[in-house]
């Protein structure tokens, strides 16, 4: 099989998946209340955001390690060392963000990451301001 085509077939069985968790998870996330504060200190256009459920990164990290057992299980791919390359920075990625979510919904109100003054992310554990 092509490489384009497992591209595709992966690409859309991850697709298909994050749309169905997605449908079950945002109401799941609401009803056990993981959302984000906003702080007051910000504009009217960011309140908007206030009560959005976190760690909605979720939606996509299970499909596509789903996707990959999948392609897996049927011979459609193979497990290499750029695979498990793609799959340390992919899962690094993924508990960056979630220290991030729970840092922010933690009741200390800590920010792990916070925006400086050129916009580049700095790691901080203290309030951002």
């Amino acid at each position: 099989m092509f490489v384009l085509t497992k591209s595709l077939l992966a690409l859309m069985i991850g697709f298909i998946i994050s749309v169905i968790m997605g449908y079950f998870m945002i109401p799941l996330l609401k009803k056990l209340n993981v959302s984000q504060r906003i702080s007051v200190f910000v504009g009217p256009t960011h309140k908007k955001k206030n009560g959005i459920p976190t760690v909605g990164g979720l939606i996509f990290i299970i499909p596509t390690f789903i996707t990959i057992m999948i392609m897996y299980f049927t011979k459609k791919i193979s497990i290499n060392s750029n695979l498990l390359i793609v799959l340390f920075v992919f899962v690094a990625y993924a508990l960056l963000g979630f220290i991030d979510d729970f840092m922010k919904s933690s009741k200390a109100g800590f920010n792990f990451f916070c925006w400086n003054s050129v916009n580049t992310c700095t790691p901080k554990v203290n309030y951002c301001r």
